[in-house]
């Protein structure tokens, strides 16, 4: 920015002021964001100008029933016995066991 401030101002690279670096730093910015503008909403308008400049297709439509086979989940209870007792690893093999 402060050498295209130097250009600008007329001044040299390393005599130009914070300000006037923000100054054109300010004006790059909007210069780009307008640019920005300009060619997003120029797309915009070309994409839609070339959408409707070229041949429409036509399009036929028949309308055909069709059966549809649809999977109904069906919820299962599974009893598991929970045995009780001294011992903690034969509870949890009996438990592992006695599911399916």
């Amino acid at each position: 920015m402060h050498r295209w401030a130097s250009f600008f101002f007329s001044v040299d690279a390393s005599e130009v002021q914070d300000n006037q670096a923000k100054q054109v730093g300010a004006v790059f910015g909007a210069i780009l964001g307008l640019a920005a503008a300009l060619t997003g909403s120029t797309v915009a308008m070309y994409s839609q100008w070339f959408r409707m400049r070229g041949m429409q297709p036509i399009i036929r439509t028949e309308q055909v029933e069709v059966p549809i086979e649809v999977e109904v989940p069906v919820l299962k209870h599974v009893y598991v016995p929970v045995p009780v007792g001294d011992n903690i690893t034969d509870e949890i093999d009996a438990i592992l066991d006695a599911q399916p």
